[in-house]
Formats: structure tokens, sequence, C-alpha cells
């Protein structure tokens, strides 16, 4: 009995046990859950890193918290942007747009975080081009200005008024790409591959179907293939993306190069074998019509330059400029496209009645007029042939003014030679140079435009140089004078 009632105790206590939480692992009572603590946010890290801007745009910047957890997410609530300096200007969505040249440091705050990134404001300008009296330059922005000579409407601002400050087109688009500038006209490319044309018109240089000058920027038909445009005295050439070369305007001296020797008021193609004169039938394009990579007007003659390096040359001839070893004109009915045989080059540019290539290995050549040493070959005898400029091979860019010439070596420096009656060649003086000069001692130029008189070079820095002439306001530095600027001065 007392046996029977302590095994009885025994089997309650457990029981009881049980009941209070107690006993093994097997247990079918639960414990009360926690919530996970919220990451903590330990730093933000802003993007692009130290990026560098042109005056005039925007940059969208991005802010990337990391958290506790080694977790990161792109921050957006509660994110206050904040600029030092007054060089950029932010947006609470963080955009910074580039106001003046200088360095700010941008910075993205959460709560107590903050994390920074310094940004660069670099020069607005992209690129210019110098023409006859006038000059148009490209913003990053997109948008084109002029200044100087503007009597036929060559600044495209629908006036006839000179202008002596960067002054804008007449234009909606604020999508201009690149621009030729001639002696009284200028062409422009749109992103969109359209061309535009405006200034005088007399010859049909502008490419509008008419002889009309034209005071604001004019669509040139339809087509937006267009990759290369260069605009001339009278006449104007371009290239488009299935690698068509295209002419029109003056073709006296048959530098349109379809053995007419009449004026064209719209663009024609450029064939090697053209039609005969006064021949009803349609030239048959080859491939060789469809390899063009870029081309240049002169005063009188064009010059084209293949995918495959090779030079060809066609119109007028009085000073050599075809480089065909004659100053002879050729026969109207054969004045085509031909070839250089003796040169290959890389890039060209056509000056007024001389040539500058330069060829794959470097080396630069040049042909043409050259009574004030616009060839650089220490000479003033025009050259009927190419001829090597110095023995350098280290030539990066060129460009043939009216009676001058630029360039730009590899290693940033920038020379000059060629006529210098208007302080032309920026080097501090007004005599001219039968050989390549270098201009100061900067090593940091990446393009050049010359014109007749006056010449412009843009730096790394993404601002804009101008000397030479300025008698019709051609510098854009708010002065019209008869005093030229001598060497490289600063557009504001």
């Amino acid at each position: 009995m007392k046996a029977t009632y302590l095994k009885f105790a025994a089997l309650c206590a457990v029981a009881l046990i049980a009941a209070c939480g107690g006993g093994s692992s097997g247990s079918s009572s639960t414990t009360a859950s926690t919530t996970p603590a919220e990451p903590i946010l330990q730093s933000i890290a802003v993007s692009p890193v130290n990026p560098t801007i042109p005056a005039g745009t925007s940059l969208q910047l991005v802010a990337t918290g990391t958290y506790s957890d080694g977790s990161t997410k792109a921050l957006t609530t509660g994110l206050l942007w904040s600029t030092t300096g007054s060089y950029s200007s932010m947006f609470t969505s963080g955009l910074v747009k580039g106001v003046a040249m200088g360095r700010d440091m941008v910075t993205a705050t959460l709560g107590i975080v903050s994390g920074s990134t310094a940004l660069t404001v670099k020069g607005p300008y992209v690129t210019a081009a110098a023409g006859g009296s006038h000059t148009v330059l490209r913003k990053a922005d997109g948008t084109m200005a002029g200044f100087g000579l503007n009597h036929s409407g060559q600044l495209g601002d629908g006036t006839a008024v000179d202008r002596v400050i960067p002054t804008a087109t007449v234009d909606a688009s604020n999508l201009w790409a690149s621009m030729s500038a001639g002696d009284f006209h200028t062409l422009g490319l749109r992103s969109d591959g359209s061309i535009w044309g405006w200034g005088l018109n007399q010859n049909g240089q502008i490419g509008d179907k008419t002889s009309l000058d034209r005071m604001v920027p004019t669509q040139i038909g339809t087509d937006k293939k267009w990759t290369v445009i260069s605009a001339s005295k009278a006449h104007s050439v371009g290239v488009k993306s299935d690698g068509t070369l295209w002419a029109w305007g003056r073709n006296f001296d048959g530098q349109l190069g379809d053995v007419t020797g009449v004026d064209k008021t719209f663009p024609i193609q450029v064939f090697m074998t053209p039609a005969a004169a006064g021949s009803t039938t349609a030239p048959t394009a080859t491939a060789a019509d469809k390899i063009w990579a870029s081309a240049g007007a002169g005063s009188n003659f064009t010059v084209g330059l293949k995918s495959d390096s090779t030079v060809y040359t066609w119109g007028g001839n009085e000073r050599g400029q075809l480089g065909n070893g004659t100053s002879a004109a050729p026969a109207l009915a054969t004045n085509v496209p031909t070839l250089i045989a003796s040169l290959k080059a890389l890039n060209i540019s056509v000056g007024n009645l001389h040539v500058l290539a330069i060829r794959p290995d470097g080396s630069l050549f040049s042909w043409g007029a050259n009574e004030l040493g616009q060839l650089g070959n220490g000479k003033s005898t025009d050259g009927k042939l190419p001829v090597q400029v110095g023995t350098e091979t280290d030539w990066k860019m060129v460009a043939a003014g009216g009676f001058h010439s630029l360039a730009v070596k590899v290693d940033g420096s920038l020379w000059s030679w060629g006529s210098n009656s208007d302080g032309q060649l920026g080097v501090g003086t007004t005599a001219e140079s039968f050989e390549p000069k270098q201009i100061g001692l900067m090593r940091d130029w990446v393009f050049v435009s010359a014109g007749k008189y006056h010449s412009f070079a843009l730096k790394a820095d993404g601002t804009l140089w101008g000397w030479g002439r300025n008698y019709e306001g051609q510098q854009g530095n708010g002065t019209m004078t008869v005093k030229p600027v001598l060497v490289p001065t600063q557009l504001p």
C-alpha cells in the first residue's frame, strides 16, 4: 500500500514539473520571439566619383548607402544635396549643373551620415569654326553661337547686324553636332544627321534649291544621314553615312565634279565616273563611289579622302592646289575626282588655295599656293605636288586658313606658319613665317580652326582662345578694332 502511494506521488511530481514548463526539449511550449534590429546607415558614396562636366551642362548624381549588415542601396527619400562654392548649382533630385569654371564639393546627407565627391566644371566650348570674317562655335549643351561679320546672315541669328560677342543662332533644337564656316555662309550638322545652311546663297551654296540669302538656319533637303560638312567661298560639300559624297553651289571651275560647269542649288552626288555633260543617262554608282570618309572645299576646288586613306582632288588648279604636278586647269569634261598617287592621309584640311594632309605615320604634307609661306616648307613658291613639312612624324591635326596654317602635335603643342599680317599666327608679331613656329609653351591644345585672317583653338579644359584680325568683331571679345589680337586670348 505504502509503495503504491509513493509511486503515485512521484508521477504527480513529474506531471507538475511538466506543467510548469520543465522537462526535456521535446516540450510543446514556445518562447517569445524578438524583432531583429534595423540595419544602421554607416556611410554614403556619391557617384560618379570626382566627375568633370562642361559649364552649362548637367549631371545626375547618385547616392548609395552602406549599412551595418553589409547591404547597400540607392538613397532617395530624405536625402539632402548641397554644394560648396559658386561653380555649380544643385537640385533636390541630385542633378547638378555646371555654372562656371572651377571646383566644388558636392555632398549628400541623410541624418547624421554624409558622403561627398569633387566636381570639376570646365569651359563650355566643344568646337569652333573660323570663316571669312566671322566665327561660329558650339557649346557642350548643343547650342551654337556666332560673332563677327553678318552682312549676309552668316551668323544665323535672323539679322544682318554684325556681332562682337557670341550671339545664339535662331533654332529650336539646341542639338548641333558640328559646323563649318565659309567666306560668307555657314553649314551646321545636327545630332539627328540633318544639315542646315545660312548666309550668302548667290551660287546656291546653301543647298536649299534657291539662290536667296538665308538669315536663319535652313534645312537642306530632308535626309538625315550626313556625317561631314565643309563650306568654302561659294560651294559646299558633305559626306553621308553610306559613304557617298555630295557637292553644291558654284561650279565654274568644275569643283562639283559633275563635268558640267553649271552651278547647283542642291546637293548632287559626286561620282568617280559622272555622266557626260548633256547626257540624259544617270551615272551608275560603283563601290568606289561609296567609300568616302571626308572632304574639304577650297576656294574653287575640292579634296576628298576615302576610307582607304587615298586622296582625290578636282576643280581649279591655277596654284597647283590639285597636287597633280601641274598648275594647268583640267578640261571641264575630264575634271573628275583624280587620285594623288603618291599620298595617303588620315586627315586633310583645305584652305583658300592650299591643302594640308597628315599621313598615317604622323608626317605632314602640303601643296598649293605658297606666296606667304602657308605650306610651311621654308619656301615661297607654289607646290604642285605634296611635299613633307619638316621631318617630324608627331602631327595630330591641322587647319588650313586663307593664307596661313595651324597644327597641333601629339604632345598638345600648338604651331602656326604662313601669312601673319593680322597676327593670325599668334606668335606676338605680324611677321610671316615660312616654317612652323610653336605658339607659346602650353601643351593642352586639342583643336584648331583657321579662318581667312583669324584663328581659334580649343584647350582640353573646354576654354576657347582666339587671335588675329578683329576688324569685324570675329574675336567675339566685345570689341571691333583695327588692332589685331597678336597672341591667343581666352574668349569670355
